[in-house]
This record gives C-alpha cells, structure tokens and sequence, in this order.
C-alpha cells in the first residue's frame, strides 16, 4: 500500500476499534446510517405451501459470499415481501454464531427471503452509503473484536439488534467523488 497518499489531517474516532479517521469522515451509529431489520422467524406449523420462496440462514452468509443453492422455503405473503425479502446491494450479516459475518447480496430482487438469524441492512441513503464499505467495516470490527462479549453468561454469541444498531462505524463521504453518487442513486432506482 505504499503507492496509496495518506489524508492530509486525521481525528480520533472516540472508539478504541476504530482508531484515527480521516478528518472529512464521520464516526456515528449504524442506525443513523442503515436501516436494520431481523428476517421472519421461522414457524413451521404456519407454512401452508401458498406463498413458498427459498429463504437465506445464518449458514447460508459466509465472508463475502452467500449460498443459494438447496435451500428450505417458508411461506411469505405478498404484503411482506418488501420486509422479509433481500434486494441488490443488501448486506446480510450473521445475528448469531460467528456474529458479524457478511456478505452484499447480489442476487434478485425479492425472490429469496431471510430468516430471524440474519441482519439485512440498507444505507438510509445510498447516496451517503454503499454496502461494500460496511461490509469491509465489519471485517475489521470482527477481527478487533468488537462482537465478542467477555462477560456474557450465554455459551453462544449473539448481537441483538437493538445493540447492533448502537456500535459506531467510520463513514467516509462519498460525494464530490465522481461516478459514485450516479451508481448509488441507479441502485436506489432499482428498489
């Protein structure tokens, strides 16, 4: 990386994790940046074969990649196919198990839905945010540390969503940069 020029001036993030950011980032709360939501809770005595499509688990998101071959179905009515349903650009990332494990969606729109066990988060705005520099984020979240809870009495880690939605990331701005405003609003066209 020696050919890359460091910023001109940097600032303390304020979290141990994250060290110094560039100046003209911003350190803030995932929620103020991307929308998260839990997938449907799996509940097999409800599935009535009406309204089938495959749905992603937690063992389905691997680093950087998601398996969508053999996977079960679960009924999800028309009216909840925006809620429960992953679209271009989403990033799923793993509730339980090795938390914070992620992958960006790169499938079809709204044909495969997801389970309780995934997060899957949008940028509130994709003009401010894309999903591969979370995504990269949460790597380095996950190498750090950051997830792992010392003093859980719980055998298996868990990141809830209400606390996942409180831990701080560095967002770089992406405007005046040109060609990624353009390809952040044509993904948003596509919702």
């Amino acid at each position: 990386m020696s050919h890359c020029k460091p910023y001109p001036a940097y600032k303390d993030s304020g979290s141990a994790w994250i060290g110094q950011v560039p100046e003209h980032w911003i350190v803030a709360k995932l929620a103020f940046r991307y929308h998260v939501a839990l997938g449907k809770m799996l509940d097999e005595k409800r599935i009535k074969g009406h309204h089938l499509v495959p749905y992603l688990r937690n063992q389905d998101v691997q680093w950087g990649r998601i398996n969508t071959i053999g996977l079960p179905e679960m009924d999800i009515v028309p009216e909840e196919m925006d809620r429960y349903s992953v679209s271009q650009g989403d990033l799923l990332v793993c509730e339980g198990g090795e938390v914070g494990r992620a992958a960006v969606w790169r499938g079809p729109d709204g044909v495969f839905g997801y389970q309780k066990a995934l997060h899957r988060l949008r940028p509130v705005s994709s003009d401010s945010d894309i999903a591969e520099f979370m995504y990269y984020s949460l790597i380095a979240a996950s190498v750090c540390g950051t997830f792992q809870e010392g003093d859980t009495k719980s055998t298996i880690s868990h990141l809830p969503a209400e606390k996942f939605r409180t831990y701080r990331f560095p967002y770089p701005r992406l405007w005046p940069f040109p060609g990624l405003g353009g390809s952040a609003a044509r993904r948003r066209e596509r919702r």
